[in-house]
């Protein structure tokens, strides 16, 4: 009788480690797939950006062109038959006034 009850924990204990050490094993197993899914995912989004980036690159590249080739076109005569008339009174800032006025707290008047 005593035997039968001993038997009886020991295959308790057994099948208790036993879906222990599976329930583990599940686990480890769906952490890896998530980890070299997340993984994956990543190189892909990766792989996306950098294809936008040169897309914007690109874009930009035309239009840097574009930009300079037009700037040639722009002069002063042109601007003032479009209406633009030059400016009456010009003040600079220099960079001393602009760290000056931040330190203070104060608002750099014209």
């Amino acid at each position: 009788m005593r035997q039968k009850r001993q038997n009886k924990k020991i295959l308790k204990r057994q099948c208790y480690l036993s879906l222990s050490f599976f329930g583990v094993m599940l686990v480890v197993v769906a952490s890896y797939v998530y980890f070299v899914n997340s993984t994956i995912l990543t190189i892909a989004a990766t792989h996306d950006l950098q294809d936008s980036i040169e897309e914007v690159r690109s874009e930009m590249t035309h239009l840097e062109i574009a930009y300079l080739k037009k700037q040639g076109v722009f002069t002063e005569e042109y601007a003032f038959e479009s209406g633009y008339v030059s400016p009456q009174e010009t003040q600079y800032v220099k960079d001393t006034t602009i760290q000056t006025a931040s330190l203070y707290g104060q608002a750099i008047q014209e």
